[in-house]
């Protein structure tokens, strides 16, 4: 099957092949909605089967419109402020609840709304929610939350030099994006706050304002627990430092005697941030813009020996700098936070 964006590999556990973990979270997904569309079926008098369905195809709430009714052997469906119609079963009828639950969202992906737009008005919820399941399933990288997913793509637009940021929203987490060959991998990690559904993944270019190279539609399935996170070292290049998010602590040894460690920040939102460390190192803060231009740095301002720096920043990518204040080494925790 041809994947969106160029899509190669997907990769979860050593054991299994890429390939076949990408049919299984396909195969998994389908099955989750097939039985969710079974449930509705077997308690058609009750809508919230059908609200958690338009919910896992990315649609809005709209429970507060819905309009569902049974008087005698007809099935009345429909959504206020957009008419309904009567139906002879309640199969149909549902059906028709969902499709419009999905075509009245906004915020429903494109490809569910063409998938489900060439079915007939009498289409049981069965067809309804199997169509949008499969367009989803066939156009978008699929994540399982609680797991590290190892993904491989190549993207559809010319990569410029320098090191790239694949970003997701808040609860995906990117700890590492290589260049291979003419495409790229990445470890997406998915934490449990984040909900079911579709999301993009965003590819931002060094010294980017903010404004994607490319998108990258994928889909979350739930999961429980959380994932086992890589060990984010830092590292004595900035090209290949860690991507951290606000709220993130990290706990790391200086590498040698004089040496620094570097990690990079992706900032979404401007406002103010605070960076600081603790431990018994005596250690020197630094926070960088995209062009190398240092914007603060900070010795002794937190307790004891360690730093403590705050900064009012833009969105975009940084870098931090930590190391000794004397040529020394040691053991630190880095801890970043919004707030002056």
């Amino acid at each position: 099957m041809k994947y969106l964006l160029g899509l190669l590999l997907l990769a979860m556990l050593p054991a299994v092949s890429q390939a076949q973990v990408q049919s299984d979270l396909r195969g998994r997904f389908l099955a989750d909605v097939a039985a969710l569309a079974a449930r509705a079926e077997t308690t058609s008098e009750d809508t919230a089967p059908l609200n958690t369905l338009a919910r896992l195809f990315g649609a809005d709430n709209l429970a507060s419109r819905l309009h569902y009714r049974r008087e005698g052997e007809q099935y009345y469906a429909g959504l206020e402020g957009s008419g309904g119609q009567w139906f002879d079963n309640a199969a149909a009828a549902q059906g028709f609840l969902l499709r419009s639950l999905v075509a009245e969202s906004p915020a429903a992906p494109a490809e569910i709304r063409a998938s489900l737009a060439a079915l007939p008005n009498t289409a049981t919820l069965a067809v309804v929610a199997g169509t949008a399941a499969q367009s989803l399933a066939n156009s978008r990288l699929m994540l399982a939350r609680g797991v590290v997913s190892q993904v491989a793509f190549t993207p559809k637009v010319a990569l410029p030099a320098g090191q790239l940021v694949l970003a997701g929203p808040p609860g995906i987490r990117v700890d590492r994006l290589e260049r291979s060959g003419d495409g790229l991998s990445a470890s997406i990690a998915a934490t449990a706050p984040l909900k079911a559904g579709p999301l993009v993944l965003r590819l931002f270019a060094p010294g980017h304002g903010f404004v994607a190279l490319q998108t990258v539609p994928a889909y979350l399935l739930a999961g429980d627990g959380e994932p086992a996170l890589p060990v984010r070292r830092g590292t004595d290049r900035a090209e290949a430092a860690p991507v951290l998010q606000v709220g993130d602590s990290v706990s790391d040894p200086l590498p040698t005697a004089g040496g620094r460690n570097h990690y990079r920040l992706l900032l979404a939102q401007p406002g103010s941030y605070r960076f600081s460390t603790s431990g018994a190192t005596d250690t020197m803060l630094s926070v960088l813009d995209a062009n190398g231009t240092r914007l603060g740095r900070d010795d002794d301002s937190g307790q004891r020996y360690n730093a403590r720096l705050g900064l009012s920043l833009a969105p975009g990518l940084y870098t931090i700098v930590v190391e000794h204040c004397c040529a020394g080494q040691g053991q630190y925790r880095l801890d970043i936070a919004a707030g002056p």
